[in-house]
């Protein structure tokens, strides 16, 4: 006599239609201030991290999230799986919104640099 064992592996969980809901993405950033000085020296940095908030938009431009980075420049937060734009707030510098795909189960990493206008 045989007897097999089966092992299943859950992706999401089921809702009361039993549709599979998709995991979440996890978004992890870094936000930068620079250049900070003019003349670029080998070994020096020159940027440094940034503290602002940041705006996330679905593919309607509307606000689905908002996050802040810390003092390190650092932010991350859990998103839907979809198609997003970053949108930094204004302030001293620049910063281009930036475009992210966010897939279920996966982290995505981003850099976000406010640009000093020095030269």
């Amino acid at each position: 006599m045989m007897f097999g064992i089966a092992f299943v592996i859950g992706v999401g969980t089921a809702g009361a239609d039993g549709v599979v809901a998709a995991m979440k993405g996890h978004v992890e950033g870094q936000v930068s201030f620079g250049p900070v000085s003019p003349i670029a020296r080998p070994g020096i940095q020159n940027y440094r991290p940034r503290s602002t908030q940041l705006d996330i938009l679905d593919g309607e431009g509307k606000i689905v999230a908002r996050v802040t980075s810390n003092d390190d420049g650092r932010f991350e937060l859990d998103l839907e799986p979809g198609t997003y734009i970053i949108r930094p707030e204004p302030g001293q510098g620049y910063a281009a919104s930036r475009h992210i795909t966010v897939k279920p189960n996966e982290i995505t990493q981003i850099g976000i640099n406010y640009d000093s206008g020095i030269r």
